[in-house]
């Protein structure tokens, strides 16, 4: 993380539903370090070093993988589905993030929760009169947009 001055929120809708207040108070605790720690994309590239550091057990975070607050990629980044929810950081203050693959296999509407781009349902198609299948509008943030096109 930067060292420069961040400052994280946590959106009422995520942390009082029934699903995180039904986890352990430690694998809450778990959620608020690893959020802290989020870069401006809600991204912790290395989570178990961070755990370890933490002197938190790898439990704590299968527990919010199985949730579904959290979804870990094939290269052991982890990202904070609600991120977007949570924090609403304006698009010109937000810091690249080292997990651009990643960002890249995300969408999400500015205050909305990611999803896998493996999970949105094929767009039905919808030929036009030259014979072309329109194009998908489907939300990206636009910020995510700017950031994965960014040298």
């Amino acid at each position: 993380m930067n060292k420069k001055h961040k400052r994280r929120s946590f959106s009422p809708d995520v942390v009082c539903s029934n699903s995180f207040l039904g986890l352990a108070r430690s694998t809450q605790a778990t959620y608020y370090n690893l959020c802290m720690h989020a870069d401006d994309w809600g991204f912790i590239d290395s989570p178990r070093r961070l755990l370890a550091y933490l002197e938190t057990p790898a439990k704590e975070l299968t527990a919010l993988l199985k949730a579904e607050l959290l979804h870990q990629f094939p290269s052991g980044a982890v990202v904070v589905m609600d991120w977007q929810v949570n924090n609403s950081i304006r698009t010109d203050r937000l810091d690249k993030t080292e997990c651009q693959k990643e960002l890249e296999q995300l969408v999400c509407e500015r205050g909305k929760r990611y999803q896998l781009r493996e999970q949105i349902p094929a767009p039905s198609p919808v030929s036009g009169t030259d014979g072309k299948v329109a194009a998908d509008s489907a939300s990206v943030h636009p910020a995510a947009q700017s950031a994965a096109a960014a040298p």
